[in-house]
């Protein structure tokens, strides 16, 4: 199940990335997948309590499949070694936060924001630090 998780580095990689502001981070919680090159722009949607889908926003960066191993590998018919790879990511993927443009989306379609809507404050930061 994919979650909402801070925007940081994991421990062991000893960096200390600055994330764009206007993002937001989700990750797989069980670490049994990722998002690899050439996924930009793909949606993110969640899963409300009433069983409703959202668009949170789109795939802005990615580090990729920081913990992939070789599973195993096996010989096909011409005796080649072939590796089966288990792709997994402990790094966060990073989307733009849908909200933060609700009202710029809203005006590209004649519309206007919900009238409770309040720009998040996130979004009005200048810069956000691991």
């Amino acid at each position: 199940m994919t979650m909402m998780k801070e925007c940081k580095d994991p421990e062991w990689m000893g960096s200390n990335t600055v994330y764009p502001t206007k993002t937001v981070c989700y990750k797989d919680n069980s670490e049994n997948g990722c998002i690899t090159f050439g996924n930009s722009g793909s949606p993110l949607v969640r899963l409300d309590k009433k069983n409703l889908f959202h668009w949170v926003g789109s795939l802005s960066i990615s580090k990729g499949c920081d913990k992939t191993t070789v599973k195993e590998v096996f010989q096909n018919r011409y005796n080649d070694s072939i590796p089966v790879f288990d792709v997994e990511a402990e790094n966060p993927a990073v989307f733009t936060d849908g909200l933060c443009y609700l009202d710029w989306i809203a005006d590209q379609y004649g519309m206007r924001p919900p009238l409770d809507y309040i720009i998040p404050q996130h979004c009005l930061s200048l810069v956000r630090k691991s």
